[in-house]
């Protein structure tokens, strides 16, 4: 990807080498080892050699444990071995040896603080250190960083902007070119980055940058955008030198050792978009898979953990330099090498490029134009991405496969298809949901004339830059200005990917940007029922929509130019019924096209890898294919595939757990009580929920059925906690007649009711400060056949008020923290949580379950004293930093599920403690 994640490697070689390294407001730490030491192993840790780093580091620190500069080289070797959290111990470590004041050593901790996304903290840290050192340019940078991850980009830009003053450098140019495409300049941007490049024309890094940049441009026409790739190439790749021989077997049908090189196998858009395809491979075709990984590990991402138990080989090479990922490649004598890093982070560009393998293909993943490598041989593509009459602008040769480039493996927590909102609305919600950068004045223009011809339609615009007030009213007058009415414009701030996806809950039509076009954003809208009208750009980057709807069968969405695209939105919009049904089947629709059809894909990527490696063998050039038909599945594959489904349905036959043990029925409307009102047979909807009140039933194991209340649009949440039973005891987990549950975030009470279930005179105490849910909570409760006690006040470490922001659209996400735009903001009162506790009598607790939305760490915190009392602990976190911080607190418990939502930084973890659990399980 673009922007802040392309970054080269620290800056972090020790100044003044020449003099002698320092203390003081500008140096290092204290140090005593020779200058040669420093030199070495920085010099290692620069080339990626891990090992001698190692070598040198530890000599360095048998001699004195204490040296500030060897321990801030420590720090950084600890970062590139994949050890973050003792990286940052170490780098304050050295910190306490030479204080804030040794500017040097306070950037490496800064920059640790930040790739851990402690925003805060790197934000206060940074202030107290720039303060210190006001003329070290990186601290500044630093802080420019951390104030755009907290969302306060102009003020980021006015630091940049004043370092370029004193002295223009590369990087701050490239800094502020990325600032100034966040604010809605991107013609500005690009200016900054090109300046850059005229300062650093061998810096392939941001040569990157400023080719993927290049194409949000309305202004770059296909043949700028060629002699921009030339220049890269020219620059950053024309002089390495190139493996040219290669001792291979020529057996032309033989199977193969083929390298997959990714920065995405994980919860990104190229692991979403290639698992399918490569799972399928590695289990069913007798080639021999590599997977190489080029970006930081990510041990709780689910989505990682299925690419790394794929195949026997994997290897991380996160850190390495490009000489090292090269070596290594040639080592594992691959047949053929698929690069899917491409121009993004992490890219393994500069080692492809001097060729690893005889065979080499580019793929998806920083794929949004041709690669300018001359050694990557051919690149997989489709009709709709590379039609004819483009093979001049591409230094690989095409390799055009059947039915599309690549297959989507939905998450497993993709919500289900919502009924169309424009059926209760009266009006048509358009959506953009893409990249901001991908926004202009352009695409605006349309939508605006778009909006003007669908009476009372409104467009929503969801991207997390939107979190930020610059980029807000950037975006906002430039829309505005475009023609956008601003009586029907919704700007939202990002969301953690599962909630994201629940936006297409309130959105009918999608419109695609341009001339960058919608890749796996396209997809999920059409997963999620939404139609998505595209007009195709002039490169690869803006045919991604048209490629997935052509697959799809919604050739009819695709627009000819941008009349066309106003007329398709029009029509689509003025035919409600039409677009009601298609809503209801466009999910089985593209799970039944090629773009749900892994084992097709897989074999056409198969009969491609053989036709390549075939002309190899015959010492043929590299040449354009031309697939027009899909790859006939072998029978013993098919035969294989078949076998196992059938298997996996003999299973579930078999396990009456698979079949719900909870049934949902039923979504009636029901009227509840004001606050203020308990009376449930006089009054109405309580205007402050953001839906109407609902009646579900749920019918248990026992045959007995409850119903509950909750608003229409959180329905869900019935079926994540009793038809999913995400909160499920574990196996053998001892039932006592009395169970004492801890509910903190208890919201309408579903959890406590599922919880009520688990014994006949179980008491659950439900802690809930929110005043929106409380008429439901006391209704609910009702229906329990043990005891609920509400306590209506949140729980922290003293008692007092509180400000809570309760969500217009869910009050599940009602939170400490303003999260969207329309929230409303309550005082609510609050309690210490060991003396509310205390108060209701609660002595000891079997399972406590905390959902707080983002406030869980504080809670665990304030009860530590009652921990050892606690049988099982049941939370969700909303960031990988709080999740690591569960687990130091509950550091005597142990963890016996995760659950992870993809990327977003979200999930659930569950503990058992480990001084009870044999007298429980």
């Amino acid at each position: 990807m673009a922007g802040y994640a392309i970054q080269r490697h620290f800056p972090l070689q020790c100044p003044n080498t020449h003099q002698g390294i320092t203390t003081g407001s500008t140096g290092m730490p204290k140090h005593s080892a020779p200058i040669q030491t420093y030199r070495a192993i920085a010099q290692a840790l620069n080339a990626g050699d891990i090992h001698g780093a190692r070598i040198l580091c530890d000599k360095a620190l048998e001699r004195n444990s204490s040296d500030g500069c060897v321990l801030t080289l420590h720090a950084r070797l600890l970062w590139q071995e994949g050890r973050p959290e003792e990286a940052l111990s170490a780098s304050r470590e050295a910190l306490d040896q030479g204080g804030e004041g040794a500017a040097d050593a306070a950037a490496i901790h800064a920059q640790f603080l930040l790739e851990l996304n402690h925003t805060d903290d790197a934000l206060g840290f940074l202030r107290r250190a720039a303060e210190k050192a006001p003329e070290h340019r990186r601290l500044q940078a630093l802080l420019a960083q951390a104030l755009v991850k907290a969302n306060r980009r102009e003020q980021a830009r006015d630091i940049l902007v004043e370092l370029i003053k004193t002295q223009p450098d590369a990087d701050t140019l490239n800094s502020l070119g990325h600032v100034l495409f966040d604010l809605g300049d991107g013609e500005a941007g690009f200016q900054q980055l090109q300046l850059a490049g005229v300062l650093e024309p061998g810096n392939h890094v941001l040569w990157s940058n400023i080719l993927m940049m290049a194409h949000y441009l309305p202004s770059q026409s296909a043949r700028d955008l060629r002699k921009l790739h030339a220049r890269w190439y020219a620059n950053c790749a024309a002089h390495l030198e190139t493996e040219r021989h290669f001792e291979r077997d020529r057996d032309p049908e033989r199977p193969l050792r083929i390298g997959f090189i990714s920065n995405g196998f994980h919860s990104h858009p190229a692991g979403w978009l290639s698992f399918g395809a490569i799972n399928t491979l590695a289990r069913y075709f007798d080639h021999t898979l590599h997977l190489y990984s080029t970006a930081p590990p990510r041990p709780k991402d689910f989505l990682s953990h299925r690419f790394q138990n794929m195949t026997g080989h994997w290897c991380q090479m996160v850190h390495w330099s490009q000489e090292a990922i090269h070596a290594q490649l040639l080592k594992d004598r691959l047949d053929i090498l698929v690069d899917m890093t491409g121009h993004s982070g992490y890219s393994a560009l500069s080692a492809i490029a001097r060729r690893a393998a005889p065979v080499q293909v580019k793929w998806v993943g920083g794929l949004f134009n041709t690669s300018a490598v001359p050694t990557i041989d051919y690149l997989l593509t489709d009709w709709m991405e590379t039609p004819e009459g483009v093979e001049e602008f591409y230094t690989e040769k095409l390799i055009r496969l059947p039915t599309g480039y690549v297959t989507y493996a939905p998450p497993p927590y993709l919500p289900d298809i919502a009924p169309l909102p424009a059926k209760e609305n009266g009006y048509i919600t358009f959506a953009c949901m893409n990249n901001l950068h991908k926004v202009n004045r352009e695409i605006a223009g349309v939508w605006a004339g778009i909006l003007k011809a669908v009476p009372d339609s409104r467009l929503l615009i969801k991207d997390k830059k939107l979190s930020d007030p610059g980029a807000r009213k950037q975006l906002w007058h430039m829309l505005v200005e475009a023609g956008v009415p601003d009586t029907r414009l919704i700007l939202e701030e990002g969301a953690p990917h599962r909630y994201l996806l629940e936006t297409y809950h309130r959105v009918d039509i999608a419109l695609d940007p341009w001339p960058y076009s919608g890749g796996l954003t396209t997809i999920e809208g059409l997963y999620m029922g939404v139609p998505v009208i595209t007009c195709p750009g002039p490169t690869f980057a803006g045919r991604h929509a048209a490629s997935h709807l052509h697959n799809s069968g919604l050739d009819q969405f695709i627009a000819a130019d941008f009349h066309d695209y106003k007329q398709i939105a029009v029509e689509t919009a003025g035919d409600i019924e039409k677009l009601e049904a298609l809503r209801a089947g466009l999910r089985k629709q593209c799970q039944n096209s090629p773009l749900g059809n892994h084992a097709q894909f897989a074999t056409n990527l198969d009969r491609a890898f053989r036709t390549i490696w075939r002309r190899w063998c015959a010492d043929a050039q590299p040449a354009h294919l031309h697939f027009s038909k899909p790859a006939r599945i072998p029978s013993h594959i098919t035969a294989r595939m078949k076998a196992e489904l059938q298997d996996r349905d003999s299973q579930r036959a078999g396990n009456s757990r698979t079949a719900p043990r909870f049934r949902l029925a039923g979504l009636e409307a029901a009227a509840i009580q004001q606050p203020n009102d308990r009376d449930e047979t006089n009054g109405d909807v309580a205007p402050t929920l953001p839906s109407e009140a609902v009646k579900a039933t749920v019918t248990g194991p026992d045959n007995q059925s409850r119903s509950l209340l909750i608003p229409k649009g959180e329905t869900f949440r019935l079926k994540n906690i009793f038809e999913e039973e995400e909160y499920a005891l574990p196996a053998g987990f001892h039932i006592s007649p009395e169970m004492v549950v801890v509910d903190v975030g208890a919201n309408i009470g579903a959890f406590a009711l599922y919880a009520d279930l688990w014994s006949p005179h179980c008491i659950v105490h439900c802690f809930e400060p929110n005043p929106q849910v409380l008429p439901l909570l006391e209704r609910n409760k009702q229906e329990a056949r043990g005891t609920i006690q509400i306590h209506p006040f949140a729980l922290s470490d003293e008692d007092g008020e509180l400000t809570l922001w309760q969500h217009p659209r869910n009050t599940g996400e009602t939170s400490l923290a303003r999260r969207s735009d329309g929230a409303t903001q309550v005082q609510v009162p609050v309690r210490n949580a060991l003396d509310a506790l205390t108060a209701a009598g609660v002595d000891h607790i079997d399972v406590l379950k905390i959902d707080t939305e983002g406030s869980e760490v504080p809670v665990v915190q304030t009860l530590v004293p009652f921990l050892p009392k606690v049988s099982i602990v049941m939370l969700e976190y909303h960031s990988e930093a709080d999740r690591r911080a569960l687990d130091r607190l509950l550091s005597d418990f142990q963890l016996y599920d995760c659950t992870v939502m993809g990327a977003s930084g979200v999930g659930t973890v569950k503990y058992f403690n480990n001084a009870l659990k044999q007298s429980k399980v």
